[in-house]
């Protein structure tokens, strides 16, 4: 599971064109110290919690929650994305911004190879898992950049006013499985507070014990949430 952010620079997220975002990630988590998945922990109830940089630079930004599903990833092209995108406010006085060498593109950081999207490993509880995309940003001091605080003037919502609706990028319905880094329309999959009722995804598979291995194979997620949105339209 990975998290990232991206500024909206000095207009609110609504007026942001999300294809231009500049992606810093603040967080990634992938086998316990155990050997299992922390996605696991999704299907009974958990709750993925991420702190946001205490030093970051106030202003108007995206998050982005990513959970790849790895279970069919011992093939090149099958491994399967479900992002799901946010708005924050972010108050205070601090002035931290990643670096340019921290931020990437979405679409575009990853490739179908990459370890930790092909990976013939991940069955095998001993292995190391290698994430995707660029290490977890170091912020730095940036008083000098488009980061900085917003005006007085569009930094506040008087009493009464609708907040702004998510970007229009986050409405899209989802891409196929085999098309990494989309942004479909999924609320943040971990369940955090900003978001409804999630569909969660399928685990990775517990392997049979002395092999590495698991008879049990879920069915793709991609099948299960196209079902869930053909019933919803009946109801």
């Amino acid at each position: 599971m990975l998290t990232y952010m991206a500024s909206c620079g000095r207009v609110t997220c609504d007026q942001f064109d999300q294809s231009e975002a500049k992606w810093f990630k603040i967080n990634q988590v992938g086998r316990k110290s155990g050997g299992e998945w922390a996605q696991k922990d999704l299907m009974g109830g958990g709750v993925d919690s991420v702190r946001i940089p205490e030093k970051l630079a106030p202003g108007n930004y995206l998050i982005r929650h990513e959970i790849i599903a790895l279970h069919l990833a011992t093939e090149i092209r099958k491994a399967e994305f479900y992002p799901g995108c946010a708005q924050l406010k972010i108050s205070g006085n601090e002035k931290g911004v990643p670096k340019d060498s921290d931020l990437v593109s979405l679409p575009g950081a990853y490739s179908d190879n990459d370890p930790g999207i092909f990976d013939p490993s991940v069955f095998d509880p001993k292995a190391t898992y290698t994430f995707p995309g660029p290490p977890v940003a170091n912020l730095e001091d940036g008083s000098s950049t488009s980061l900085s605080p917003l005006p007085s003037s569009t930094a506040s919502f008087p009493t009464g006013t609708p907040r702004p609706s998510p970007p229009k990028s986050c409405k899209k319905k989802p891409a196929p499985s085999n098309s990494p880094g989309v942004d479909p329309s999924i609320t943040l999959a971990a369940r955090p507070e900003v978001g409804g009722n999630t569909p969660r995804p399928t685990p990775t598979p517990t392997p049979t014990p002395g092999t590495g291995y698991s008879d049990y194979r879920p069915r793709r997620l991609g099948h299960i949430m196209r079902r869930m949105a053909f019933e919803n339209t009946f109801h």
